[in-house]
């Protein structure tokens, strides 16, 4: 091969020519630790059947790359800046940056840790499956992901700092942490959520019906919870719901009256009922907490 990384120079391929349309491309473990690069300079557009990379990809900025059937990449799949990207089912392992793509994939499996920075005029994914670490990371005013159906998976680890909007949806059954995000999609939460500033929910909630919370982890240590401003006042904490809340800082709890779940009131925190408080569950007091009745 040549004495580059580059997709674009026909003699790093064993044919000595570039991949083309229904070719199955397979990159090996190479020497070193290189990172294969589709760099709009040396071959703009790349279409191919699928791609099963030992290997880290990196797809350049204004770069189009089209994969027709299921596709793996191992140590990483990188997006350097806006490129468009078309495939069918892709499998993730290893480390990732994804800076604002474009993308129109039906499944983003991830496996390793992906790093997104993505700007106001969003970035669509299809659909994303989480088994490993998703960090969707702030990159100028109001990042945004629309159009998106989430899956965040038992032992993974979602966290936000953008907004997550449009037709999309949010399975979590795993961690979502947030800093300033914001779920305006419909949302189901039998995992946990913590949001350590804010984290504002417009969308529909599955756990959230009529008066009552009826599962999912709720975790408002350090900062706060809002739930959509047109819900009626919980007043009940189900069985299967642990809510954690200090300062009143979990909008429409502060009118809980039954607790059947779990209550906790966080270090060095207070909370005061609008009223009386019957519990059949459990309730947990933090270290210099303070529940008032």
């Amino acid at each position: 091969g040549a004495a580059t990384d580059e997709w674009g120079d026909a003699a790093n391929w064993d044919t000595d020519a570039l991949p083309v349309v229904g070719d199955d491309v397979i990159i090996p473990d190479l020497a070193g630790i290189p990172t294969i690069k589709i760099s709009q300079a040396l071959v703009p557009v790349v279409s191919v059947n699928s791609i099963t990379s030992a290997e880290r990809i990196e797809i350049g900025s204004l770069t189009n790359v089209t994969l027709a059937a299921p596709s793996t990449f191992s140590h990483g799949l990188d997006f350097a800046g806006p490129s468009t990207f078309t495939a069918n089912i892709v499998d993730i392992y290893g480390a990732s940056v994804w800076v604002t793509p474009d993308t129109n994939v039906a499944q983003f499996i991830n496996h390793g840790t992906i790093d997104l920075a993505t700007a106001a005029s969003g970035s669509s994914f299809g659909s994303i499956q989480n088994f490993g670490t998703f960090n969707f990371l702030a990159f100028g005013p109001n990042p945004n992901i629309f159009d998106t159906a989430i899956t965040n998976e038992f032992g993974a680890t979602f966290h936000l700092e953008g907004r997550l909007s449009g037709t999309g949806s949010v399975v979590n059954r795993g961690l979502i942490s947030s800093s300033d995000g914001k779920i305006d999609t419909s949302l189901d939460n039998t995992g946990i959520i913590r949001s350590t500033d804010t984290l504002y929910i417009s969308g529909a909630i599955t756990q959230y019906v009529g008066n009552s919370l009826l599962a999912g982890t709720w975790i408002a240590d350090s900062g706060a919870i809002i739930f959509p401003v047109a819900g009626v006042p919980i007043t009940t904490i189900g069985p299967a719901a642990f809510v954690s809340t200090a300062y009143s800082l979990f909008s429409k709890v502060n009118s809980v009256a039954t607790v059947d779940g779990t209550l906790h009131v966080n270090s060095g925190g207070f909370f005061t009922p609008a009223g009386d408080l019957i519990n059949r569950g459990r309730i947990e007091v933090g270290s210099a907490g303070v529940l008032s009745l």
